[in-house]
């Protein structure tokens, strides 16, 4: 009896470690920096015809492989339209949806307490297009 009492007592400790560890790494990575921060456009902005500044600030120290970094607005890949440089990335779109657009920020790059891995890290803002009503649209 007292050995199955021990063998319980045991897998009980056994999965509270587990789910503490699992707790711990989730706390880890969600206070950890990211890979990019995105500047411009602030999620909730309205912009009009003269399009939107888009900013994007990558972690220092070379952790952001840069040749992975990829913007999709509204699922449309943009990317192109972008300086990129090691530092982040700049540009200004043209020919937005008028009303609600998604920005999407993707890239590869290295944690600090995984160092020889790539991990892809994502980042989206909405912002809204206002247009002018008196502005043909045929």
């Amino acid at each position: 009896m007292r050995d199955r009492f021990r063998i319980r007592r045991l897998r009980l400790l056994a999965l509270l470690a587990a789910a503490g560890g699992a707790a711990a790494a989730l706390a880890l990575s969600a206070a950890t920096p990211g890979l990019m921060r995105v500047v411009e456009p602030r999620p909730g902005s309205v912009v009009g015809v003269e399009g939107v500044e888009v900013m994007v600030r990558f972690a220092p120290e070379d952790r952001v492989a840069v040749e992975t970094f990829r913007v999709l607005l509204n699922g449309s890949d943009t990317t192109e339209e972008f300086t990129t440089g090691a530092n982040g990335a700049y540009g200004r779109l043209h020919g937005l949806l008028d009303g609600e657009n998604r920005l999407r920020f993707e890239a590869f790059g290295r944690r600090w307490w995984l160092p020889g891995r790539l991990v892809e890290e994502a980042r989206e803002v909405r912002f809204l297009v206002r247009l002018p009503q008196d502005l043909d649209r045929g």
